[in-house]
């Protein structure tokens, strides 16, 4: 009888251990799910910044080329007015 009540003790703390085990491994699984979410999500953010500054670059590389066009024709444009000035106002 002793035996009998030793071993369904046993059995007990073993059937206690196990469904632990499966809590602990469901915990562990849900953690890594969130975390496998949390990843994709972070991967996603940076690829969308990445892109937005591949445009950001672009746009800024277009707006300089804009910049340097009106300097040269802001140039061209006073190269011209200059010489009209000269021949308006001979004396300066």
């Amino acid at each position: 009888e002793r035996v009998r009540a030793e071993l369904t003790k046993v059995q007990a703390k073993a059937e206690a251990a196990e469904q632990s085990h499966q809590e602990q491994r469901k915990k562990a699984a849900t953690e890594i799910h969130k975390m496998a979410e949390r990843l994709n999500a972070v991967q996603a953010e940076r690829d969308q910044a990445r892109q937005d500054a591949g445009s950001a670059r672009e746009r800024a590389a277009e707006l300089a080329g804009q910049l340097t066009a009106h300097q040269k024709q802001a140039t061209a444009l006073l190269a011209r007015l200059a010489p009209a000035e000269a021949q308006d106002n001979p004396g300066c």
